[in-house]
């Protein structure tokens, strides 16, 4: 009988993981873009549309050049650029005309990938914080305004003194925090700060008051009441008297957990086979070339096992294109259960499967690949009253100090992988 279980993992396919990035992206109060490496747009969601109040199809296949004045345009290409060149996401805070009005965003951007892991495109999730930028910046003119800045900030606002006692906080970062006000004033600010950030958070306070620091901009983690786990961007500001002595600091909090959760996904599914949930080409190849640099320089063992199926064709034509799938689905979950922590299960395409193994001798990860195949042997996926056998064969290789790159290695198991077809399947090969 297929699981309720079996059933939801079948249904992770490409078209369903493109439909829940859309659901997200679609859904989300944050504006959210992609463009190609020339700049020019390939999405962009409802929000920024509706920001820049112009229908979607707007955007599409234009360039920032062409669509905004030339230092903002400027502006946004040149932070494409430093993604595109370092190869890694950017938070940046960058400004736009909108309704007449300039105004201030925070923009992570990142790169995008393909399954080869080859750099096609830039992604961008951007939150208006005009309103924050515009309190800081009155936040002095007066105490009456400062009053009212202060509880009226669309963001988390807390005076807290120089021993992390919280002495005001205004409504917005006490319904952030899920606390009456009354709860939180007078409270030690650990209190709702989460443990493992707790001992960095005091060593912050006590290197602003010694070292005279003014200002500092952290990530950090808040506990909700309700036992939830908020992560939020935090600017601290040091006050001081007349005289030069710290006062009290104030914290302007902006909660981005669902900013970095969107980023965490779109990363995830970037990653991983969507089929199997297992490790998809580029990050195995990536993990791959760090572990190639630790042979090269400890003289440490390593092993590459690839597997694939016997005759998987026949499945498929015989049992269905779901059944097939449900037998690569199958066989992930039986592989990732025989690995180590350390090992890596990577799908390489079609029916293909790699397992990188560090610290492991030639003989381990022979012993590893021969499990394998015999627990597939004599284990068939039952799907009801059904029993679909299947074998695998596998090609076994070592990773050498003198391989220049991941590519060699996969020559190597390739070619002992053939010769394991070669000799009549359901076999191991090593070279």
């Amino acid at each position: 009988m297929t699981t309720s279980g079996d059933q939801s993992i079948q249904a992770l396919n490409p078209e369903l993981y493109d439909a829940l990035f859309r659901a997200i992206a679609e859904h989300s109060i944050n504006v959210i873009g992609v463009k190609d490496l020339d700049g020019r747009y390939l999405y962009v969601n409802p929000q920024y549309g509706q920001l820049f109040h112009h229908p979607l199809a707007h955007f599409i296949g234009h360039t920032d050049a062409e669509l905004f004045p030339s230092d903002i345009a400027t502006a946004f290409r040149a932070n494409d650029l430093r993604v595109q060149q370092q190869g890694q996401a950017l938070t940046v805070e960058e400004m736009a005309w909108v309704d007449g009005q300039k105004r201030h965003f925070l923009s992570v951007k990142f790169p995008i990938r393909d399954h080869h892991g080859h750099l096609y495109a830039t992604g961008l999730i951007a939150i208006d914080i005009h309103a924050r930028k515009t309190t800081e910046q009155q936040l002095w003119a007066s105490e009456e305004r400062f009053r009212l800045a202060f509880e009226h900030a669309t963001a988390g606002m807390a005076m807290i003194d120089i021993n992390g006692i919280i002495l005001r906080i205004n409504p917005h970062g006490s319904h952030l925090l899920g606390y009456e006000r009354a709860e939180l004033e007078g409270k030690r600010l650990s209190t709702v700060t989460h443990p493992q950030d707790r001992a960095r958070m005091t060593r912050l306070i006590r290197m602003a008051v010694r070292r005279g620091l003014h200002q500092a901009n952290i990530e950090k983690r808040y506990l909700h009441k309700d036992g939830r786990v908020l992560r939020c961007r935090v600017a601290i500001s040091l006050v001081r008297d007349d005289m030069g002595q710290p006062l009290y600091f104030i914290a302007h909090i902006n909660d981005i957990t669902e900013t970095l959760r969107i980023e965490e996904e779109l990363t995830r599914l970037a990653n991983t086979d969507p089929l199997t949930s297992v490790a998809n080409r580029r990050p195995f190849l990536e993990r791959m070339q760090q572990e190639l640099a630790r042979v090269r320089r400890y003289g440490t063992q390593a092993c590459c096992l690839m597997l694939d199926f016997d005759h998987f064709k026949h499945i498929n034509d015989h049992w269905g294109h779901s059944t097939g799938d449900a037998v690569l689905q199958y066989f992930s979950r039986a592989c990732q259960q025989r690995l180590r922590a350390t090992d890596l299960l990577g799908r390489l395409g079609g029916e293909e499967f790699a397992i990188l193994m560090p610290d492991t001798p030639l003989e381990g990860a022979r012993e590893l690949g021969e499990q394998l195949r015999s627990w597939v042997e004599t284990h068939p996926l039952e799907i009801g009253k059904q029993r679909i056998p299947f074998s695998i064969s596998l090609g076994l290789t070592t990773l050498r100090a003198d391989d220049k790159n991941p590519d060699q290695v996969l020559s190597r198991t390739d070619e002992a992988l053939y010769r394991a077809k070669d000799r009549g399947r359901n076999r191991l090969e090593t070279v």
